[in-house]
C-alpha cells in the first residue's frame, strides 16, 4: 500500500488506499496462480486482486471525541468510580472516534465536567443522561 485517502466514503464507510506496482509491465508472480509465464503484464485499466495485511479487531468501541484524554486514555465509569483505559485510536471521522481496548459495550465515558482524574476516583453521573 502506498497510501490511503483522506476522508471517509459517507455511503460505504470505506476509505480509497492507493497500492504502487513497482514495475506494471513485467509480468508479476501472483499468489494462486501457478504458471507465472501465462500472467499478463498489468495495463492501464486493468484490475488486480491484492491482499493488504491490516489490524482486524474482534470488537472497537465508538466514543465521542471528548472522551478521548491526552495519552489515548478513556476515563471509562464502573460502579460510580473512574477507570482509566489505555486505548488505541482506529480512525477519527468527524464527531466520532473508534478505538479498542478495554472497555465494555454500553458503558459510560467520561465527556466533561472534571479536568483530572485518578484511577478509583468517584464520581457522579448526571442521571437519565448518555453521553
Amino acid at each position: 500500500m502506498d497510501r490511503a485517502e483522506a476522508s471517509l466514503d459517507k455511503q460505504t464507510r470505506t476509505i480509497d488506499v492507493i497500492v504502487r506496482v513497482s514495475d506494471p509491465f513485467t509480468s508479476g508472480t501472483p499468489v494462486e496462480a501457478a504458471d507465472v509465464a501465462s500472467v499478463p503484464p498489468l495495463l492501464v485499466g486493468k484490475f488486480v486482486k491484492v491482499q493488504i495485511q491490516g489490524l482486524a479487531p474482534d470488537r472497537y468501541y465508538k466514543v465521542p471525541p471528548p472522551a478521548l484524554r491526552t495519552g489515548n486514555e478513556v476515563w471509562a465509569i464502573r460502579n460510580n468510580t473512574v477507570t482509566i483505559v489505555p486505548v488505541r485510536v482506529l480512525q477519527r471521522s468527524g464527531d466520532e472516534v473508534f478505538v479498542i481496548g478495554a472497555l465494555e459495550a454500553g458503558q459510560p465515558v467520561v465527556v466533561g465536567g472534571i479536568q483530572i482524574a485518578t484511577e478509583g476516583m468517584s464520581v457522579q453521573t448526571t442521571a437519565g443522561e448518555t453521553p
